[in-house]
């Protein structure tokens, strides 16, 4: 079984909550998504037709969300090529609810769905909605998948081990487009590359932050003596979330 498995009473909490939303098949939600969210005295209301895919390993990991009627992708064209990243989502991958080193902070220990939903989801579509009327989001964000990661981590205060580590390199081994290129950075980093978000920047150029995250991180790996070439071999995960995309989207 590759996805999580809740339990009735899990399922009738959620659905007290969120009564629009369905739990169709083993580990998976679709439905409309109702909220009425405030940030700085700035509210909205609005509603979003998502699915939710939960992994066996939830709450370990967690769980694809996915915008079913286009409105990131909608937003992204809007406010320019550029805003593709910008907009925290990226095709058949999912949005991104924040970047894998606050993962924990963000979903501590112990909690549950309605946690999730709320205090992850609804906050990222709180934001999409504000992206798409202003083409900038309402706080500061960190960017999308591997920039993001890597912009977290220019700004890390401890020295990383090899743990820290291992929990951040699958974000770069598991995006299929860019791995290689994400392999040749931590092998010899060059900022006169082209930027991964396909700006046609130079990646110093146009996200300088990431820049000096990939810098302290190839630093990391010779420290720690982890060797880019064996850890990069081959993307070992399967495009896990275009399936889970599939599953929500098709049923």
């Amino acid at each position: 079984m590759d996805s999580y498995e809740f339990s009735p009473e899990e399922v009738a909490a959620v659905k007290s909550r969120f009564p629009k939303l369905e739990y169709i098949s083993t580990g998976v939600w679709k439905g409309i998504l109702e909220f009425d969210h405030i940030y700085r005295d700035y509210r909205i209301i609005d509603s979003y037709e998502i699915g939710i895919a939960v992994p066996a390993i939830y709450p370990t990991r967690l769980p694809f969300v996915f915008d079913l009627k286009g409105r990131a992708m909608a937003a992204a064209k809007k406010h320019g090529k550029k805003s593709v990243l910008d907009s925290h989502w990226s095709p058949g991958h999912g949005v991104c609810l924040c970047v894998r080193q606050e993962e924990k902070i963000k979903f501590p220990p112990g909690s549950d769905m309605i946690f999730f939903i709320e205090n992850l989801v609804i906050p990222y579509f709180y934001g999409l909605s504000y992206f798409e009327e202003y083409g900038q989001w309402p706080w500061r964000e960190y960017g999308h998948g591997g920039l993001g990661v890597l912009e977290r981590h220019a700004e890390e205060t401890e020295e990383q081990t090899r743990e820290d580590l291992g929990a951040i390199l699958p974000v770069f081994r598991d995006d299929l487009k860019n791995w290689r290129k994400y392999r040749a950075q931590f092998v010899r980093p060059s900022g006169n590359k082209n930027c991964f978000c396909e700006s046609g920047k130079q990646f110093f150029e146009c996200h300088p932050l990431a820049w000096k995250g990939m810098v302290r991180l190839y630093e990391d790996l010779k420290r720690l003596r982890l060797n880019p070439y064996k850890f990069f071999s081959k993307p070992v995960r399967a495009n896990v979330t275009r399936r889970n995309h599939e599953k929500v989207s098709h049923l």
